[in-house]
């Protein structure tokens, strides 16, 4: 008897399950034209059956071409997951992950020969995180962090054939603190500080046997006072 009481609750359970299911409604696939004979695809995409205006499902946009320029995917008409861009020949450019609409994690954009050209970071639709640029040949261009949309703490600058250029500190968007500048060599060319953007304090450049080549005094990003010359073999100039 509780056999048959379990067979029955099963059989009514598995029927509510099918009932459900056969009550939701599937999304509706819609293709849009940028001419009016329905030759030229300008979009394919999903919306929800019971609101057609709701994007719900994957995006393509196509050029006039009839090429693919765009893949994305929506959620209650909001951008999600992996925006992907591509160019007239197919070559991915640009790949984006969104959530709720915005940005939301890593960037990516690529050169003309499918080599990595920059890798940002965001949160919500604003610059936040680590920030890389690249040269054609691959090496670092340039590497920092963003915070709250603006260039924050430590920035590093690159030769395109791979030493460090320069080195500067930033807050707000402003060059803010130590400043040094290289050699390709490596050793030091100058060294000095800015305030809000501005030079600031003792300005030093040196020769590349590391000898000191000038010297001044910097405030509100003018020189103040007299500016020191010297020879290479580190004799003062007149």
């Amino acid at each position: 008897m509780a056999m048959k009481r379990i067979s029955g609750l099963f059989i009514l359970f598995c029927t509510l399950i099918l009932i459900h299911s056969s009550c939701k409604k599937a999304n509706k696939k819609v293709i849009t034209y940028y001419d009016n004979s329905g030759k030229m695809i300008h979009e394919i995409y999903t919306v929800k059956a019971d609101s057609p205006d709701v994007k719900d499902g994957p995006y393509q946009l196509f050029g006039e071409d009839g090429k693919l320029i765009e893949r994305r995917k929506y959620r209650d008409n909001k951008i999600t997951d992996t925006l992907m861009k591509y160019d007239p020949s197919g070559r991915l450019v640009e790949l984006a992950i969104f959530s709720n609409g915005v940005m939301n994690g890593e960037r990516k954009v690529f050169n003309d020969s499918g080599k990595i050209m920059i890798i940002e970071h965001y949160r919500n639709n604003e610059f936040n995180g680590p920030y890389f640029s690249f040269y054609e040949n691959g090496n670092k261009k340039e590497e920092g962090q963003y915070t709250l949309n603006a260039m924050d703490g430590l920035w590093k600058y690159y030769y395109e054939s791979g030493e460090l250029k320069e080195e500067v500190y930033f807050k707000d968007n402003n060059e803010n603190g130590a400043y040094k500048s290289y050699y390709k060599s490596g050793k030091i060319k100058d060294v000095g500080s800015f305030e809000d953007g501005k030079e600031s304090g003792n300005w030093k450049t040196f020769y590349e046997n590391g000898n000191l080549m000038t010297e001044t005094n910097y405030s509100d990003g003018q020189s103040t006072g007299t500016v020191m010359h010297y020879d290479e073999e580190g004799k003062q100039m007149q």
